[in-house]
């Protein structure tokens, strides 16, 4: 886990380019600039969370949740996204560490509701970020912690999934 955790970081060149705007289908887009490998690292990563020790070696590394977090926030790719926003929901399901990570991260709730409202592109992304958003909020006492401003984007979602099929009836 430590050395998967070593190859996790996203490049500051696509930290630049996601604040700044840069689009999808630009020759210099944030895909065009990720390595290949961070994608493997995230499969690797996810596929180790799914045990029970594979949780508690993720959780032992401090900088393990911020760095899943920093591609929540700065990469717009499906399956980076849904890979670690699985990471999250995984590891808040085990009671063990939910206290700890959701008390230590008290803004992961906010950062799950920007991805969603930011790159709710993909019915993958958009399950598993809410599956991980509903794990952060299993416990009463942390729905507080998300932002009365970010509830917005769940509204939206509820009335109108970008997904859903739109029926007419033709005249």
């Amino acid at each position: 886990m430590e050395l998967l955790l070593s190859l996790l970081y996203v490049p500051e060149d696509v930290k630049i380019l996601s604040r700044t705007g840069g689009h999808i289908d630009d020759p210099d887009s944030v895909k065009n600039r990720l390595p290949l490998y961070l994608k493997y690292t995230l499969r690797c990563i996810t596929s180790c969370v799914r045990s029970p020790v594979g949780v508690m070696d993720f959780v032992k590394y401090p900088t393990s949740v911020p760095q899943v977090l920093d591609f929540l926030e700065n990469v717009r790719d499906e399956e980076i996204l849904a890979n670690s926003a699985k990471i999250i929901r995984i590891v808040l399901r085990d009671d063990k560490h939910y206290e700890q990570l959701t008390n230590k991260y008290q803004e992961m709730g906010n950062t799950m509701l920007d991805s969603l409202h930011k790159w709710s592109f993909s019915e993958v992304v958009l399950n598993e970020l809410l599956a991980a958003l509903r794990n952060f909020t299993r416990v009463p006492a942390k729905v507080p912690l998300i932002a009365k401003t970010q509830l917005g984007t769940i509204v939206s979602l509820a009335v109108t999934p970008p997904n859903e099929r739109t029926f007419t009836m033709a005249a």
